[in-house]
């Protein structure tokens, strides 16, 4: 259903995510594009979460996939840059970065901001 070439996993795939917390709860989000409007990004799991590890990893993570719309499976469809938007929210108060994961490779990881008024006014501006 996925296409894992490094095209589509890494070329086109996000180009910002941020993350902060506020009240024990870590915000989430990503912007990217995808590569044609027959294609699709979803979440899939997060940790903590959906996902278990036996080995804490020391990070939060977020997966997810892009890739072709199963219905648009094998058929051509015009190569016109989407953008998207996603966003998730983590109940977590131990970690400070989040590893993005995209189609099961390490993407980023990025550090979880806290939440504060500053914080607040300048991403305002």
């Amino acid at each position: 259903m996925f296409d894992r070439s490094p095209y589509r996993t890494m070329m086109r795939a996000l180009e910002k995510a941020t993350a902060y917390r506020r009240d024990g709860i870590i915000y989430i989000f990503v912007t990217g594009e995808m590569p044609t409007p027959c294609d699709e990004v979803k979440i899939v799991g997060t940790y903590p979460g959906n996902i278990v590890h036996i080995k804490d990893p020391g990070v939060a993570e977020l997966f997810i996939k892009m890739g072709r719309k199963p219905e648009e499976e094998g058929e051509y469809c015009i190569p016109i840059v989407m953008p998207f938007f996603i966003e998730e929210e983590i109940e977590d108060s131990n970690y400070d970065e989040v590893a993005i994961y995209v189609n099961d490779n390490l993407y980023k990881r990025i550090e979880v901001e806290e939440w504060n008024e500053t914080f607040a006014r300048v991403t305002k501006e």
